[in-house]
């Protein structure tokens, strides 16, 4: 998934979000694994500048938060590595364990597992 934003007069790119994900599907039809998201240009600097005086806490909920909101399902997110939020990269990138409870039925999941 990539999500990508030009400046209207000039055409630059302004900013771009990028999420590679790493899934499995479990035999009880769990999708479960890794998902990386790497927020780029204002993507990325609207987020360290909204978060500059939070705590770790904080901030962690803010991103799991923000997967949860984009995905339509109910969805179990842990961030599990630490973005460097006090750094001018153009680039802020956040990792998670991704699990996706039932996404496919019992009698589905056993079909596809095998």
């Amino acid at each position: 998934m990539a999500h990508v934003g030009y400046d209207a007069r000039s055409g630059e790119q302004r900013f771009a979000n990028r999420a590679e994900a790493d899934l499995k599907l479990s035999n009880e039809g769990s999708l479960e694994g890794k998902l990386t998201i790497t927020y780029s240009g204002l993507e990325a600097l609207w987020r360290r500048i909204g978060e500059r005086h939070e705590d770790d806490a904080h901030r962690k909920k803010f991103l799991e938060d923000d997967v949860k909101e984009a995905i339509p399902v109910v969805t179990e997110v842990e961030l599990t590595s630490k973005p460097d939020w006090a750094s001018s990269a153009p680039t802020l990138v956040a990792e998670f364990e991704l699990k996706v409870p039932g996404w496919v039925s019992g009698a589905d999941a056993a079909r596809s597992c095998r």
